[in-house]
């Protein structure tokens, strides 16, 4: 339950570095920071979460999403936090199929996010489902539909309502 939660809140301070990134906010290195603590967390517990995450993280750092120095500081605690806790024990067929379908949603975001019909990267929740559905792990998909709703929640907070520089 607890990976859970802390999947909604990596989605909440990823959608919050992107925002603060953009507008040049030094506040972003702390929201970095702490998807960084949360997914570098997540992914050393193994399991079910750690696969669809790390294959999530893979195929944006694929991708060359890791565009601005506080996405770069987030991936660096990410991997300063595998270094301090461990690697897991993870299936590599999973991980590699949710690596390729984050960095096909990457892909085809890039090309295709003007066009208002298409889903946001709909891939990754989508092989999360299918997995979830032929293994009865229903972390697969949980996680990341939690992950991108905790992102959908802070592209809602106003920026101005938080007070900052």
């Amino acid at each position: 339950m607890l990976s859970l939660l802390l999947s909604f809140l990596s989605g909440f301070f990823v959608s919050l570095t992107d925002r603060l990134s953009d507008k040049k906010n030094k506040l972003g290195f702390f929201a970095a920071m702490a998807f960084g603590l949360l997914l570098g967390f997540l992914i050393s517990q193994g399991g079910a979460v750690s696969e669809v995450l790390a294959g999530g993280f893979l195929g944006v750092l694929i991708a060359g999403k890791l565009d601005s120095r506080p996405h770069l500081t987030g991936a660096i605690a990410l991997l300063a936090t595998l270094g301090f806790l461990g690697l897991p024990i993870v299936n590599p067929t999973l991980v590699l199929l949710f690596t390729l379908a984050a960095l096909i949603d990457e892909y085809l975001d890039e090309r295709l996010s003007k066009k208002k019909f298409v889903l946001t990267r709909p891939l990754l929740p989508f092989f999360a489902l299918l997995i979830s559905l032929a293994s009865g792990k229903w972390e697969y998909f949980t996680a990341i539909a939690l992950f991108d709703l905790g992102y959908l929640v802070a592209g809602k907070v106003k920026l101005a309502s938080l007070h900052l520089p």
